[in-house]
């Protein structure tokens, strides 16, 4: 029976491991060592590890819901883990960098909205600072008159009394 993707997985360790002779090709990941598991993983966006060691049923084993999503190509960005844990690796590495987009996205939105915040902050102080000093909106608040004056125990009587 042929091995499929055998002379993909001579490139790999040729190219991965000059120095080491080909092992036998895997039958489960698991027969690998570790260094041979996570280059593997990286290998070609993860494509060999899936056609390697994935289901032979693409999907097969997966949530109903991330199996319809992935049928559909509607894959989402948290869907990474199942699709690792079954190994289908090339879509797992591709929901990672989706939900990498999606994080850049939402802290590039949320920069912009503090930046234009902090803008209109220090119009408003510029305003206020460039208001003479004797304009109404200046002056005190009674409250805050009332309560600077408890702070500072001024009551309004001679010190003397």
């Amino acid at each position: 029976m042929p091995q499929l993707h055998l002379e993909e997985w001579v490139k790999f360790c040729q190219a991965t491991f000059p120095d080491k002779s080909v092992p036998p090709y895997p039958a489960q990941k698991s027969e690998l060592p570790f260094t041979y598991q996570l280059a593997l993983d990286e290998w070609n966006e993860g494509k060999l590890s899936q056609n390697l060691f994935a289901s032979k049923t693409t999907g097969a084993g997966l949530p109903a819901d991330v199996a319809l999503r992935l049928q559909q190509n509607a894959l989402l960005p948290t869907d990474g883990d199942v699709l690792r844990k079954a190994n289908l690796t090339f879509y797992a590495n591709q929901c990672d960098e989706a939900a990498a987009r999606t994080d850049a996205v939402a802290l590039e939105k949320a920069a912009r909205l503090s930046a234009e915040r902090a803008a209109q902050e220090a119009k408003a102080r510029a305003e206020f600072a460039a208001l003479p000093l004797g304009h109404p909106a200046k002056a005190p608040s009674p409250e805050q008159i009332a309560q600077t004056r408890e702070q500072w125990g001024i009551t309004g009587r001679p010190s003397w009394d």
